[in-house]
């Protein structure tokens, strides 16, 4: 074995995509028309058929909407933790689709960040423990907790 990939073997990867940050472009290839006539993060359930985390109008007043970003996580996490049965079967549909997205990349961590979620740390608190909560149920890898509180 040479050293090179002796090397990248012993490399820790970190899947780092489970933060409210991160956005998808509206007129990217992951947004689409739902069934339902709404705006929608495509994405696929565990036996591969299309699903959609539909963009609540609450987001489209946002600045991120407005300059064509969709805050995919932070909407499935609103999502996870509101009170709406479907809602929070969307968003927690949507967490696993990418739990496992990661997994197969070979991720050895997965690190998770509701920073953005809100600006108040009760809402952030209530966010990390649905997420983490979530999180867990959907796999054994170990959880990154990354929190500027």
């Amino acid at each position: 074995m040479t050293r090179a990939i002796q090397e990248a073997q012993d490399l820790t990867i970190i899947g780092e995509n489970i933060h409210t940050s991160r956005i998808v472009l509206r007129k990217g290839k992951r947004v689409t028309t739902a069934p339902n006539g709404k705006e929608a993060v495509l994405f696929s359930s565990k036996k591969g058929s299309p699903r959609f985390l539909t963009v609540p109008d609450s987001f489209k007043q946002t600045q991120p909407y407005q300059q064509g970003h969709i805050k995919h996580f932070m909407i499935a996490v609103q999502k996870g933790i509101g009170d709406d049965p479907l809602e929070k079967k969307e968003g927690t549909a949507y967490i696993e689709h990418e739990v496992q997205r990661q997994q197969r990349a070979g991720v050895h961590f997965l690190d998770l960040n509701v920073d953005e979620i809100s600006y108040h740390l009760e809402i952030q608190k209530k966010a990390m423990s649905w997420l983490v909560g979530c999180v867990q149920g959907l796999t054994s890898l170990p959880l990154s907790i990354d929190s500027s509180n």
